[in-house]
């Protein structure tokens, strides 16, 4: 996807980089639970969101393959950082 590399690149290096190092900071300072959970599942959102924002935007014959990263994020957002289940179920 040739034609939306700069915007992908700009995405994952000045945008999504910074969040994940914030992240890795205000995890580690102990704040409450629901705190912790709200910017794991957030962070994991954004990574599958941005990718698939500029996606929209290629005119590559290729793009919908862009899809099978977003698989990956989403399997290791629910394998490895495990989510508890109370803080993922909306509440009425």
């Amino acid at each position: 996807m040739r034609d939306v590399f700069p915007a992908l690149a700009f995405a994952r290096l000045r945008i999504f980089t910074p969040l994940l190092l914030i992240r890795l900071i205000l995890v580690s300072l102990r704040w409450s639970a629901p705190l912790r959970e709200s910017i794991s599942a957030s962070v994991a959102v954004i990574a599958v969101l941005l990718p698939t924002a500029i996606m929209v935007f290629s005119a590559s014959p290729h793009k919908m393959s862009c899809q099978y990263g977003s698989l990956l994020i989403m399997t290791f957002a629910t394998v490895i950082q495990r989510q508890r289940f109370r803080y993922g179920v909306p509440r009425p």
